[in-house]
């Protein structure tokens, strides 16, 4: 009997086919972040790809994520209107990281605290791509 990939993260490396594996991409110019969320995500069996820069996003779009975190040096707002272009054009779920969490969300995109440990962080991302809110105010409206 096969198990729900939504419901379990089975991290058992000789049954690759049951793993749920996510393909990551994290936009961001902090490196102790970074290295955080892809020890975590890599120990997950997820695939994390970095991108320093944002110029060099489209790069890492050829292909369709699980989702995509923004960390950048613009404040939430500005971030969650790049997000929404993005997610436009692209249709994937985005993820804000913020070093000063003010919300849980910022215009529906959830907000991660960027002091988090890799262990929340990467759960707040498995959180996004199967589709839970980071708030029920989001998703009732």
């Amino acid at each position: 009997m096969r198990r729900d990939r939504t419901a379990t993260a089975i991290r058992d490396p000789a049954r690759a086919d049951d793993v749920f594996a996510l393909d990551l991409v994290l936009i961001s110019e902090d490196d102790d972040f970074a290295e955080r969320v892809q020890e975590t995500g890599r120990a997950r069996g997820h695939r994390v790809t970095r991108v320093a820069r944002l110029c060099d996003l489209r790069h890492s779009l050829t292909h369709r994520p699980a989702v995509l975190v923004l960390d950048l040096e613009a404040d939430a707002e500005e971030s969650a209107r790049l997000a929404a272009t993005i997610t436009a054009i692209h249709d994937i779920p985005i993820v804000l990281a913020a070093a000063i969490r003010q919300s849980r969300t910022v215009d529906g995109f959830r907000v991660l605290d960027k002091h988090w440990s890799g262990d929340r962080v990467v759960d707040e991302l498995e959180l996004a791509h199967i589709g839970i809110p980071a708030s029920i105010k989001d998703h009732f409206g």
